[in-house]
């Protein structure tokens, strides 16, 4: 038989999206792309303002590196179980 270790397996595949969106030219977009997200809905999601995240996701604007982690915190794991 073959042992499947599903929360294993969740987390490297959380780990690789994570890679291939910050190794993006553009990772908003990239986030956007990958989660079929829409602008408004990471808006709302992150309680910032609309036009913020449309112009990261144009490119126009990037976020500091510390609010694209958060960022991707909040989308890929949206319930994390803290102890």
């Amino acid at each position: 038989p073959i042992c499947f270790d599903k929360d294993a397996y969740d987390a490297a595949v959380k780990k690789n999206l994570r890679e291939v969106i910050l190794s993006a030219d553009n990772p908003i977009r990239e986030l956007l792309n990958r989660k079929h997200m829409k602008i408004k809905e990471l808006s709302d999601l992150l309680g910032c303002p609309y036009r913020t995240c449309q112009e990261w996701s144009l490119g126009n604007t990037k976020p500091p590196a510390w609010v694209l982690t958060l960022i991707l915190d909040k989308v890929l794991d949206p319930n994390p179980i803290r102890n």
